[in-house]
Protein backbone atom coordinates (compact mmCIF):
# COMPACT_ATOMS: atom_id res chain seq x y z
CA UNK A 1 0.00 0.00 0.00
CA UNK A 2 2.81 2.77 0.89
CA UNK A 3 6.50 2.55 -0.42
CA UNK A 4 8.37 2.84 2.84
CA UNK A 5 10.56 5.16 1.72
CA UNK A 6 8.41 7.85 1.34
CA UNK A 7 6.04 7.89 4.41
CA UNK A 8 8.99 8.65 6.95
CA UNK A 9 6.94 7.79 10.52
CA UNK A 10 6.28 4.42 10.05
CA UNK A 11 5.17 3.98 13.35
CA UNK A 12 2.25 6.37 12.94
CA UNK A 13 1.31 5.07 9.80
CA UNK A 14 0.49 1.90 11.96
CA UNK A 15 -1.68 3.19 14.74
CA UNK A 16 -3.45 5.34 11.90
CA UNK A 17 -3.98 2.07 9.77
CA UNK A 18 -4.90 -0.11 13.69
CA UNK A 19 -7.43 3.31 14.35
CA UNK A 20 -9.35 2.68 11.53
CA UNK A 21 -9.78 -0.98 11.41
CA UNK A 22 -10.67 -0.16 15.47
CA UNK A 23 -13.22 2.41 14.42
CA UNK A 24 -14.65 0.50 11.65
CA UNK A 25 -15.53 -2.25 13.76
CA UNK A 26 -16.83 0.32 16.32
CA UNK A 27 -19.23 2.07 14.00
CA UNK A 28 -22.71 0.76 14.99
CA UNK A 29 -21.76 2.34 18.46
CA UNK A 30 -20.35 5.34 17.36
CA UNK A 31 -23.42 5.87 14.89
CA UNK A 32 -25.63 5.15 17.83
CA UNK A 33 -24.18 7.61 20.05
CA UNK A 34 -25.94 11.37 19.73
CA UNK A 35 -24.46 13.44 16.93
CA UNK A 36 -25.25 16.23 14.59
CA UNK A 37 -26.02 15.50 11.39
CA UNK A 38 -24.93 18.12 8.74
CA UNK A 39 -26.74 17.14 5.06
CA UNK A 40 -25.25 19.41 2.39
CA UNK A 41 -24.98 19.13 -1.30
CA UNK A 42 -21.12 19.86 -1.42
CA UNK A 43 -20.62 20.84 -5.24
CA UNK A 44 -23.97 18.86 -6.19
CA UNK A 45 -22.99 15.77 -3.99
CA UNK A 46 -25.55 14.93 -1.60
CA UNK A 47 -23.70 14.26 1.73
CA UNK A 48 -24.31 13.51 5.53
CA UNK A 49 -21.68 14.26 7.68
CA UNK A 50 -22.11 13.21 11.33
CA UNK A 51 -20.26 14.93 13.73
CA UNK A 52 -19.90 14.71 17.86
CA UNK A 53 -19.74 18.72 18.21
CA UNK A 54 -20.98 21.94 16.79
CA UNK A 55 -17.44 22.80 15.51
CA UNK A 56 -17.67 21.79 11.65
CA UNK A 57 -21.36 22.87 11.53
CA UNK A 58 -20.17 26.69 12.55
CA UNK A 59 -17.38 26.25 10.06
CA UNK A 60 -19.63 25.28 7.18
CA UNK A 61 -22.48 27.80 8.20
CA UNK A 62 -19.28 30.48 8.21
CA UNK A 63 -17.71 29.45 4.91
CA UNK A 64 -20.36 27.22 2.17
CA UNK A 65 -22.78 28.47 0.78
CA UNK A 66 -25.85 29.10 2.66
CA UNK A 67 -27.89 26.92 -0.37
CA UNK A 68 -25.43 24.11 0.31
CA UNK A 69 -26.49 23.76 4.14
CA UNK A 70 -30.23 21.65 3.95
CA UNK A 71 -32.41 20.53 6.51
CA UNK A 72 -32.32 16.95 4.69
CA UNK A 73 -30.63 15.35 1.65
CA UNK A 74 -31.44 12.18 0.28
CA UNK A 75 -28.44 10.64 2.33
CA UNK A 76 -26.56 9.60 -1.38
CA UNK A 77 -23.48 8.86 1.55
CA UNK A 78 -23.29 9.43 5.14
CA UNK A 79 -19.57 10.57 6.31
CA UNK A 80 -18.67 9.69 10.14
CA UNK A 81 -16.35 11.85 11.18
CA UNK A 82 -14.32 11.20 14.28
CA UNK A 83 -11.93 13.45 16.33
CA UNK A 84 -8.52 11.15 16.78
CA UNK A 85 -8.76 13.03 20.53
CA UNK A 86 -11.41 10.37 21.35
CA UNK A 87 -8.67 7.36 21.00
CA UNK A 88 -6.29 8.87 22.90
CA UNK A 89 -4.33 10.99 20.32
CA UNK A 90 -3.09 14.60 20.83
CA UNK A 91 -3.29 16.89 17.35
CA UNK A 92 0.71 16.73 17.72
CA UNK A 93 1.05 13.37 17.84
CA UNK A 94 -1.69 12.57 14.90
CA UNK A 95 -0.21 14.87 12.48
CA UNK A 96 3.86 14.06 13.43
CA UNK A 97 4.59 13.32 9.30
CA UNK A 98 6.62 15.19 7.06
CA UNK A 99 5.44 13.66 3.69
CA UNK A 100 2.20 15.93 1.99
CA UNK A 101 1.60 13.00 0.17
CA UNK A 102 -1.71 11.21 0.39
CA UNK A 103 -1.56 7.09 0.29
CA UNK A 104 -4.40 4.89 -0.74
CA UNK A 105 -4.74 1.25 -1.06
CA UNK A 106 -5.19 -0.41 -4.74
CA UNK A 107 -9.08 0.13 -4.59
CA UNK A 108 -8.68 3.68 -3.16
CA UNK A 109 -11.21 3.01 -0.75
CA UNK A 110 -8.71 3.23 2.34
CA UNK A 111 -6.64 6.73 2.59
CA UNK A 112 -4.13 7.74 4.83
CA UNK A 113 -2.18 11.45 5.28
CA UNK A 114 -0.02 13.60 7.92
CA UNK A 115 -3.33 15.14 9.11
CA UNK A 116 -6.29 12.57 8.06
CA UNK A 117 -7.30 8.93 7.70
CA UNK A 118 -10.13 7.92 6.12
CA UNK A 119 -12.07 3.71 4.71
CA UNK A 120 -14.89 4.39 2.21
CA UNK A 121 -17.00 1.32 3.89
CA UNK A 122 -19.37 0.60 1.25
CA UNK A 123 -20.88 3.10 -1.89
CA UNK A 124 -23.29 4.55 1.06
CA UNK A 125 -20.44 4.83 3.86
CA UNK A 126 -16.74 6.62 4.75
CA UNK A 127 -15.36 6.79 8.13
CA UNK A 128 -13.30 10.18 8.73
CA UNK A 129 -10.45 10.69 11.27
CA UNK A 130 -9.36 13.94 11.75
CA UNK A 131 -9.85 17.34 13.39
CA UNK A 132 -13.19 18.54 14.12
CA UNK A 133 -13.18 21.50 12.10
CA UNK A 134 -12.85 22.30 8.33
CA UNK A 135 -9.22 22.98 8.60
CA UNK A 136 -6.19 21.15 6.45
CA UNK A 137 -7.28 17.49 7.20
CA UNK A 138 -10.61 17.80 6.35
CA UNK A 139 -9.56 19.67 3.10
CA UNK A 140 -7.31 16.91 2.67
CA UNK A 141 -9.76 14.38 2.58
CA UNK A 142 -12.15 15.89 0.45
CA UNK A 143 -9.42 16.19 -2.00
CA UNK A 144 -8.99 12.23 -2.12
CA UNK A 145 -12.80 11.84 -1.57
CA UNK A 146 -14.41 14.43 -3.79
CA UNK A 147 -12.50 14.67 -7.17
CA UNK A 148 -13.56 10.67 -8.14
CA UNK A 149 -17.13 11.47 -7.64
CA UNK A 150 -17.14 14.39 -9.89
CA UNK A 151 -15.41 13.24 -12.57
CA UNK A 152 -18.74 10.99 -12.96
CA UNK A 153 -20.23 14.59 -13.51
CA UNK A 154 -17.50 15.20 -16.31
CA UNK A 155 -15.73 17.83 -14.02
CA UNK A 156 -11.93 17.96 -13.23
CA UNK A 157 -10.11 19.09 -10.29
CA UNK A 158 -7.42 21.53 -11.47
CA UNK A 159 -4.21 22.67 -9.13
CA UNK A 160 -4.74 25.85 -10.04
CA UNK A 161 -4.96 29.22 -8.69
CA UNK A 162 -7.70 31.73 -9.90
CA UNK A 163 -8.34 35.42 -10.55
CA UNK A 164 -10.86 37.76 -12.34
CA UNK A 165 -10.19 40.04 -14.64
CA UNK A 166 -12.35 43.54 -14.11
CA UNK A 167 -13.98 42.16 -17.24
CA UNK A 168 -15.13 39.43 -15.04
CA UNK A 169 -13.84 36.76 -17.12
CA UNK A 170 -11.44 33.78 -15.29
CA UNK A 171 -7.65 33.19 -16.15
CA UNK A 172 -6.43 30.51 -14.14
CA UNK A 173 -2.92 29.55 -13.11
CA UNK A 174 -1.01 25.81 -13.67
CA UNK A 175 2.66 25.03 -12.00
CA UNK A 176 3.89 22.57 -10.03
CA UNK A 177 3.98 23.30 -6.17
CA UNK A 178 6.07 26.39 -5.57
CA UNK A 179 5.73 27.77 -9.04
CA UNK A 180 3.79 30.84 -7.94
CA UNK A 181 -0.06 30.21 -7.98
CA UNK A 182 -0.73 31.76 -5.03
CA UNK A 183 1.38 34.40 -5.63
CA UNK A 184 0.11 35.40 -8.46
CA UNK A 185 -3.11 35.59 -5.94
CA UNK A 186 -1.68 38.12 -3.81
CA UNK A 187 -0.33 40.26 -6.48
CA UNK A 188 -4.54 40.32 -8.02
CA UNK A 189 -4.16 44.51 -7.58
CA UNK A 190 -8.01 44.31 -6.77
CA UNK A 191 -9.21 41.87 -8.57
CA UNK A 192 -11.40 39.09 -7.42
CA UNK A 193 -10.26 35.67 -7.12
CA UNK A 194 -11.15 31.92 -6.72
CA UNK A 195 -9.20 29.26 -4.85
CA UNK A 196 -5.15 29.79 -5.07
CA UNK A 197 -4.71 26.28 -4.64
CA UNK A 198 -7.86 23.80 -6.17
CA UNK A 199 -10.37 24.64 -8.78
CA UNK A 200 -13.08 22.83 -10.58
CA UNK A 201 -13.28 23.77 -14.31
CA UNK A 202 -16.38 22.81 -16.06
CA UNK A 203 -17.86 22.46 -19.44
CA UNK A 204 -21.66 23.79 -19.66
CA UNK A 205 -23.52 24.44 -23.15
CA UNK A 206 -20.12 24.37 -25.26
CA UNK A 207 -18.40 26.67 -22.82
CA UNK A 208 -15.86 26.72 -19.77
CA UNK A 209 -16.36 27.31 -16.64
CA UNK A 210 -14.24 27.42 -13.22
CA UNK A 211 -15.37 27.21 -10.11
CA UNK A 212 -13.58 27.86 -6.29
CA UNK A 213 -12.92 24.06 -5.08
CA UNK A 214 -13.75 24.33 -1.62
CA UNK A 215 -11.16 21.97 -0.49
CA UNK A 216 -8.68 24.13 0.79
CA UNK A 217 -6.45 27.36 0.01
CA UNK A 218 -5.78 30.38 1.49
CA UNK A 219 -8.23 33.12 1.13
CA UNK A 220 -11.36 30.84 0.48
CA UNK A 221 -13.50 33.10 3.24
CA UNK A 222 -13.96 35.55 0.81
CA UNK A 223 -15.16 33.24 -1.91
CA UNK A 224 -18.26 32.68 -3.51
CA UNK A 225 -18.17 29.18 -3.86
CA UNK A 226 -21.03 28.54 -5.87
CA UNK A 227 -20.56 30.85 -8.62
CA UNK A 228 -19.33 29.69 -11.65
CA UNK A 229 -16.88 32.01 -14.32
CA UNK A 230 -16.33 31.91 -17.69
CA UNK A 231 -12.87 30.96 -18.61
CA UNK A 232 -10.69 33.31 -20.68
CA UNK A 233 -7.12 31.57 -20.12
CA UNK A 234 -5.01 29.10 -18.45
CA UNK A 235 -1.16 30.09 -17.81
CA UNK A 236 1.92 27.81 -16.83
CA UNK A 237 3.75 29.63 -14.69
CA UNK A 238 7.49 29.98 -14.72
CA UNK A 239 9.16 32.44 -11.96
CA UNK A 240 12.02 34.41 -13.89
CA UNK A 241 13.46 37.53 -14.12
CA UNK A 242 11.37 39.17 -16.89
CA UNK A 243 8.12 38.71 -18.29
CA UNK A 244 7.15 36.72 -21.56
CA UNK A 245 3.34 35.16 -22.29
CA UNK A 246 3.96 32.55 -25.22
CA UNK A 247 1.07 30.39 -26.47
CA UNK A 248 1.43 27.14 -25.83
CA UNK A 249 0.51 24.16 -29.00
CA UNK A 250 -2.21 22.13 -28.35
CA UNK A 251 0.60 18.86 -27.35
CA UNK A 252 2.38 20.91 -25.16
CA UNK A 253 -0.96 22.64 -23.95
CA UNK A 254 -2.61 18.80 -23.32
CA UNK A 255 0.69 17.86 -21.12
CA UNK A 256 -0.03 20.78 -18.75
CA UNK A 257 -3.47 20.25 -18.38
CA UNK A 258 -3.44 16.19 -17.63
CA UNK A 259 -0.25 17.74 -15.18
CA UNK A 260 -2.83 19.69 -13.25
CA UNK A 261 -5.16 17.13 -13.07
CA UNK A 262 -5.71 16.62 -9.05
CA UNK A 263 -6.08 14.07 -6.76
CA UNK A 264 -7.06 11.05 -9.18
CA UNK A 265 -4.56 8.15 -8.03
CA UNK A 266 -4.19 7.18 -11.13
CA UNK A 267 -3.49 3.21 -9.96
CA UNK A 268 -7.02 2.85 -8.83
CA UNK A 269 -8.67 4.38 -11.88
CA UNK A 270 -10.40 1.66 -14.28
CA UNK A 271 -9.48 2.56 -18.02
CA UNK A 272 -12.71 4.10 -19.04
CA UNK A 273 -12.56 6.56 -16.65
CA UNK A 274 -8.53 7.51 -17.29
CA UNK A 275 -9.60 7.49 -21.13
CA UNK A 276 -12.54 9.96 -20.01
CA UNK A 277 -9.68 12.53 -18.37
CA UNK A 278 -7.52 12.36 -21.12
CA UNK A 279 -10.46 13.43 -23.65
CA UNK A 280 -11.66 15.43 -21.65
CA UNK A 281 -8.12 17.13 -21.02
CA UNK A 282 -7.45 17.35 -24.94
CA UNK A 283 -10.75 18.80 -24.80
CA UNK A 284 -9.73 21.27 -22.38
CA UNK A 285 -6.50 22.27 -24.48
CA UNK A 286 -8.25 22.01 -27.80
CA UNK A 287 -10.78 24.71 -26.64
CA UNK A 288 -9.00 27.17 -24.17
CA UNK A 289 -5.78 29.21 -24.66
CA UNK A 290 -2.92 28.00 -22.79
CA UNK A 291 0.07 29.91 -22.25
CA UNK A 292 3.66 29.55 -20.97
CA UNK A 293 3.65 32.44 -18.23
CA UNK A 294 7.49 33.31 -17.26
CA UNK A 295 7.03 36.60 -14.44
CA UNK A 296 8.32 38.64 -11.72
CA UNK A 297 6.98 39.23 -8.37
CA UNK A 298 5.12 42.18 -9.55
CA UNK A 299 2.14 43.37 -10.48
CA UNK A 300 2.83 44.33 -14.03
CA UNK A 301 2.13 40.52 -14.25
CA UNK A 302 -2.00 42.23 -15.11
CA UNK A 303 0.03 43.91 -18.36
CA UNK A 304 0.57 40.61 -19.90
CA UNK A 305 -2.52 38.63 -18.91
CA UNK A 306 -5.46 41.19 -19.07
Amino acid sequence: MIPEDLFKNLSLYQKKKDLLDHVEKDLPAIKAQDSIAIPCLYHGEELVFYSQDGALLSDFTRILPSDWLRTEVDPKHAIHLVNPIDYGFTHLEWEDEESQDCFTNDANTVAIQRDFAAIQINDLETILICRNSMDDGFNNFLRWFLPRRLLKRDILVLHSSCVIDHDGQANIFLGHSGAGKSTVVTLRDGRDHLSDDMNLIIKEDGKYFVQAGAIGGLFFEKVDYAKKIPVKSLNWLIQDSEFKRSKLSTTKAYMKAMASVSNIFWHSLPSHETDKIMQMALDISESLPIYSMQFKKEKEIWNYVD
